[in-house]
């Protein structure tokens, strides 16, 4: 009897979860007696507040919930939501605290990700994005190796013409990094690549990247028999 009680009421409570998140940035969390799962409908809430337009009230939202672990994912989502950068991402996140880290990593990216939407932003862009990660860790080798990873990545999502117009003010050792990424996952004959004009702005650009630039060597066709 006592198992089916619990059971009952276990069921009662994921029903309560399920009709409060149908409603959206309007969602009655307070009927969830479980600790966790109100935290968790509270965060969604807020994040469709924000979905709303409603940054003030999904900051009350994140801020009425007990859990810290749905505190911290609140706050995350929010973020996320209003697509945060600069002050305003660094502000949230650090709120996000145990996803401080992967908050900023997202908010970053957004930045980073709108400076490449043009070339010839490259290198702000790097320089930006590793500011934001020496704020956070506060040693300088290791905020440059994730500056440059996220460039990198930023620049394959960008993605082709690969050549020296399409790599902007990009560093040359990330030119050649993006280069040997690209590589390792596609043909080297890959179309759209411009091998002539890499080669010889950076002679060792494709060699370093594990390719060869296209042979010009003309082979001789099969000469068909005479009937």
């Amino acid at each position: 009897m006592t198992l089916l009680l619990v059971l009952l009421a276990c069921s009662t409570q994921t029903e309560r979860f399920t009709e409060a998140l149908r409603a959206g940035p309007n969602a009655d969390c307070s009927k969830l007696e479980n600790l966790q799962m109100r935290g968790d409908c509270l965060a969604w809430k807020a994040k469709s507040q924000c979905e709303q337009d409603d940054l003030e009230n999904a900051t009350v939202t994140c801020e009425s919930i007990e859990d810290p672990f749905w505190a911290s994912e609140c706050w995350f989502l929010v973020s996320d939501a209003i697509e945060s950068v600069g002050e305003s991402a660094v502000t949230l996140c650090a709120r996000a605290a145990e996803f401080e880290e992967e908050c900023l990593g997202h908010s970053s990216n957004r930045a980073l990700m709108r400076l490449l939407s043009t070339r010839g932003h490259e290198a702000e862009a790097l320089a930006l994005t590793e500011a934001t990660w020496l704020a956070f860790y506060g040693a300088p080798e290791q905020s440059r190796a994730k500056a440059e990873a996220q460039l990198v990545s930023g620049l394959l999502r960008r993605g082709r013409p690969f050549s020296k117009a399409g790599f902007g003010t990009t560093p040359e050792p990330l030119i050649i990094a993006t280069l040997a990424v690209h590589f390792s996952k596609q043909d080297c004959m890959v179309s759209g690549v411009d091998h002539r004009s890499l080669t010889e702005w950076i002679p060792s650009a494709l060699e370093q990247a594990g390719c060869s630039p296209p042979s010009t060597e003309v082979r001789p066709g099969r000469v068909s028999p005479r009937p």
